[in-house]
């Protein structure tokens, strides 16, 4: 994009903001617009303020931020019409929106992610620590542009690959609250369905299969053998190989017609096409964007910048959050999930190095109860929680919206 456009971008934003939201796409009070990171790089965001009627204040209520995956999906569009926005790729009103009792900020990260875009000649980002550092960067000027924010309670939500983005994002936070660099309430981080140690994830695949009698020895053999591969080069430093590889693996599962994102699910279809109509179209009349900036729903650009990251594990990174700073850490799981899968979760989780590691695995699992129902169960040890969440796959707040309504009460005290 010309530096001339991303002027008048910004300009737009800048003189149509305004501190009491204002009306967007869909119900309720909202507040968008794209903040400079660093020269070069606008982050896009979208604010929806809370619904819940019995609060004087939207600052009487939490803030999320949504994180999507991918790398490369946009927040904006996947995990606000598609998973936790008040309404739906279809315009119907979702019953389960978390705006109901929070307030939810979905950022497009990284740059170059849905409406988030980079001038010409700007640096893009290639590593979980440089997403970070951006994502640190846009909080300052969130901050300055809705400063009652805070001082109210921030919970981080970052799924898939945005669950490894969310943990460097909320230790680079702490630690720029703690140099006096920014203020804000950061209470929790809340990793759903992880991408944070591929390894565990891959090797998991060919024996949950096994087990569920979804493939027979032979294909078993053949999955596995292709996963040992990913090991091997991953080994040897080869990120961006061993991710390939990773790929030759799903597409072996894929032909078993067996679903990644739920492996009950054999008709696992995109909305990728869907959503970049809606919101290059729709979406961007409504929100006032200019017509030069294209939607990136799910950008193959961005992966690729980043594939020598992806594979790459962040257990480093959860194990600073767990002792070296007193932050809630959240981990997710449908247990219908086979591409970030219980099983591969557990066991990661049994390579973590903190203080509390003793208290955890020592620690009784407790059912989620909703109604009369269980719905999953959870176990906690130290500052660390783990979500088992039956009847859901990748997308737990969608596949259980009962169950994730009952952990959001427990991890922010609301709803």
């Amino acid at each position: 994009m010309s530096r001339a456009l991303s002027c008048i971008v910004f300009l737009m934003a800048s003189f149509t903001w305004r501190s009491d939201g204002r009306r967007g796409y869909g119900p309720g009070r909202q507040d968008w617009g794209h903040i400079e990171v660093r020269p070069g790089g606008h982050m896009f965001y979208w604010l929806f303020y809370t619904k819940d009627g019995d609060v004087p204040s939207c600052a009487d209520r939490p803030l999320i931020i949504w994180l999507q995956g991918g790398p490369g999906s946009a927040s904006t569009s996947y995990g606000n019409l598609g998973e936790v926005g008040p309404i739906d790729l279809d315009s119907r009103m979702r019953d389960s929106t978390w705006v109901k009792h929070f307030n939810v900020l979905f950022i497009d990260q990284p740059l170059g992610t849905g409406f988030s875009y980079l001038e010409e000649h700007t640096k893009f980002p290639e590593n979980n620590r440089e997403l970070g550092r951006d994502l640190v960067s846009f909080m300052k000027g969130f901050y300055g542009r809705h400063r009652a924010f805070q001082k109210v309670p921030l919970h981080i939500f970052g799924q898939s690959y945005g669950a490894k983005v969310a943990a460097e994002f909320a230790l680079q936070l702490q630690d720029g609250q703690n140099r006096g660099q920014i203020s804000f309430q950061l209470i929790s981080v809340n990793l759903v369905s992880p991408w944070i140690s591929p390894l565990h994830s891959v090797m998991s695949w060919g024996r949950i299969l096994l087990r569920i009698g979804a493939v027979d020895e032979q294909m078993y053999k053949e999955i596995h053998a292709a996963s040992l591969q990913v090991a091997h080069l991953m080994r040897r430093n080869l990120w961006s190989d061993a991710s390939n590889q990773m790929f030759i693996v799903q597409r072996l599962i894929a032909a078993q017609r067996i679903g990644l994102y739920n492996f009950m699910d054999r008709s696992e279809e995109s909305t990728e096409l869907r959503e970049a109509q809606i919101m290059n179209g729709p979406v961007r009349i409504a929100l006032n964007l200019s017509d030069n900036l294209q939607f990136e729903g799910s950008s193959n650009f961005v992966f690729d910048r980043l594939s020598n990251d992806f594979m790459k594990p962040a257990l480093t990174t959860v194990s600073q959050l767990l002792d070296g700073t007193s932050l809630k850490v959240n981990i997710i799981s449908g247990q219908l999930d086979l591409i970030c899968s219980t099983l591969g979760t557990m066991h990661w989780i049994k390579k973590l190095k903190w203080s509390e590691r003793k208290a955890y695995f020592s620690a009784p699992r407790e059912d989620i109860i909703f109604g009369n129902r269980i719905e999953g169960f959870q176990k906690t040890g130290g500052n660390l929680t783990i979500f088992y969440v039956k009847n859901a796959g990748h997308s737990v707040p969608v596949e259980n919206p009962r169950a994730m309504s009952r952990i959001l009460r427990i991890v922010t005290q609301f709803g």
